[in-house]
């Protein structure tokens, strides 16, 4: 448009000279002035959406990704401008899907799952992890007269403190089921502690909930096992987990259903490899429900 306009200026230049010889001299004095306008003009035109695509860039660098530059052209600038933007959203989708799963997964886990192409992390493989499972105890009565809201609220409380304390750890939590949560230590990052961060991360969510200030008093009954399993995605195209499977899952979720309010009850595998860390007693031979083995239990102090 700039260009149209300086054409325009210098056709009625030229035919205001035509029209009138007089007049060229005159006619000829301005034409300094025509080019240096014409120079002002352009370089206006391509520094000023430059001057706002530096801004632009330089606020999604400073973690801006709302920034996004108004493209004013169709030229190159135009298409630098708008390839900005997208960059912005992409960026910005990114950062959404980022702080959903962060909730939930390890670092690991999600640099993991937004690395592979389509988000689906590779068919799971067998490996030794540690199980957690928590579970409020008489959660009915708890809840009985509560409003629905009032419910919701406090389980978001206590699920809270317990991500808190399995993602401090390193562990990568599973997933919630009614009032109750699993979680798991060691895998897909292969740590030779998982088992003592696994017991440390019960005894620090059994610590949290005797701390907690004011509203309804919670307590969990915690169960952990460790063993070998299959930790990978499964599912369906449309809908899969990152999950663990295996029997010891089962274990730890039955040591979980013996532990009482306030206890955490390990298996005897955990306690080979936690005995020296971490203060335990000999809570008697257990059968497991739906298991013809018996286990050797043992009770952390918390």
């Amino acid at each position: 448009m700039v260009l149209g306009l300086l054409a325009a200026l210098a056709a009625a230049l030229v035919a205001v000279a035509h029209a009138w010889p007089a007049a060229l001299p005159a006619a000829a004095a301005l034409l300094p002035l025509v080019g240096a306008l014409a120079a002002s003009l352009l370089v206006g035109s391509l520094v000023r959406p430059l001057e706002r695509l530096r801004i632009g860039v330089s606020r999604l660098a400073a973690g801006d990704l709302a920034a996004r530059v108004p493209p004013t052209s169709r030229c190159e600038i135009g298409l630098l401008t708008r390839a900005v933007n997208e960059l912005g959203e992409t960026l910005q989708d990114h950062a959404r899907v980022q702080d959903a799963f962060g909730r939930y997964a390890s670092d690991w886990v999600l640099h993991r799952v937004l690395s592979e192409p389509g988000g689906i992390v590779p068919e799971g493989t067998e490996t030794e992890v540690t199980l957690l499972f928590a579970d409020v105890r008489s959660f009915t009565r708890l809840s009985e007269g509560m409003e629905a809201k009032d419910v919701v609220s406090l389980l978001n409380e206590v699920f809270q403190l317990a991500s808190d304390c399995i993602l401090r750890r390193g562990g990568t939590i599973d997933k919630f089921m009614g009032d109750a949560v699993m979680a798991w230590f060691g895998a897909p990052m292969p740590s030779p502690d998982h088992p003592l961060a696994a017991v440390e991360a019960a005894r620090d969510l059994q610590q949290a909930l005797r701390e907690r200030a004011g509203g309804v008093a919670v307590e969990m009954g915690i169960g952990v096992h460790v063993g070998r399993v299959i930790v990978g995605t499964i599912g369906s195209d449309r809908r899969s987990d990152f999950t663990a499977i295996g029997d010891a899952v089962n274990v730890a979720q039955r040591l979980e259903a013996l532990a009482g309010p306030g206890e955490v009850l390990v298996s005897e595998a955990v306690w080979r490899r936690t005995r020296d860390t971490v203060t335990q007693r000999f809570a008697g031979t257990r059968k497991l429900p739906g298991r013809e083995a018996e286990v050797v239990v043992y009770a952390v102090d918390v």
